[in-house]
């Protein structure tokens, strides 16, 4: 069986969200700006940000695809409905 790769995604999407809220949520109020500390979190913060967004991309992306794909078939069967309209020999598709 053939795993779909943006059904992964959207579990990931699903699961990432609360570890990336936590991180999200940690304070730099207190922190002094330029300190090593702040700068870890600040790091957390925005690789947190940047995995979130991105994994939400190749998610939409994958949907998308999905989508045209699933269209071929009816996009086929047009073709063919108006070749024969037209009086054309109608091609088989693979």
């Amino acid at each position: 069986m053939l795993l779909d790769v943006s059904d992964d995604l959207e579990e990931n999407t699903r699961q990432a969200p609360v570890r990336n809220l936590e991180i999200l949520g940690i304070e730099l109020e207190g922190l002094e700006v330029g300190s090593k500390e702040w700068g870890r979190v600040a790091n957390a913060v925005l690789t947190a940000t940047r995995l979130a967004l991105g994994t939400q991309v190749r998610v939409d992306e994958q949907k998308l695809r999905r989508k045209q794909h699933d269209r071929l078939p009816e996009i086929f069967k047009r073709i063919e409905e108006a070749k024969a309209l037209l009086g054309m020999r109608v091609v088989e598709h693979a």
